[in-house]
C-alpha cells in the first residue's frame, strides 16, 4: 500500500508505503493470530519510466503503517510512521536513510 512519492535530484522516484510480510495483506491482518503478523515499512526507487530500480523494507516485528516521506538536506531521505504490536501500544517512528535507502539511524518514541 503506496502513501507517498517523492521524486529524487536525479529524476528517479521513490514510492513509500507499507507491505505485508509472511504472506498476510493487509485485510486479512485484521483478527489474525498475531504469531503470523508482521508488516514493515516498504520503499520503492524506479526510474523516470517506472521501471524498478530497488527495494527496502524496514522495521521489525511490530505492525508498522507508513505516513510520509521526505527528502533530506543532505541528499538523503526521512520517513515516519506508526507501529503498533508490543502491549497493544502504537509508537511513532521515524528513520533517516542515505540516498542509496541505507538506514542512517531509527527512533521509536516508546524507545524513551
Amino acid at each position: 500500500m503506496g502513501n507517498d512519492v517523492v521524486e529524487t535530484s536525479t529524476g528517479d522516484f521513490l514510492i513509500f508505503g507499507t507491505t505485508e510480510v509472511n504472506g498476510i495483506t493487509f485485510k486479512q491482518y485484521i483478527g489474525a493470530p498475531s504469531s503470523i503478523l508482521n508488516m514493515n515499512f516498504c520503499l520503492i526507487k524506479v526510474d523516470k519510466n517506472g521501471n524498478f530500480i530497488w527495494q527496502k523494507t524496514y522495521g521489525d516485528e511490530r505492525y508498522d503503517f507508513a505516513a510520509q516521506l521526505k527528502t533530506a538536506r543532505d541528499g538523503g531521505y526521512v520517513f515516519s510512521g506508526s507501529s503498533w504490536g508490543k502491549y497493544n501500544i502504537s509508537d511513532l517512528r521515524a528513520f533517516k536513510l542515505d540516498a542509496s535507502g541505507n538506514e542512517q539511524w531509527s527512533m521509536t518514541s516508546g524507545d524513551r
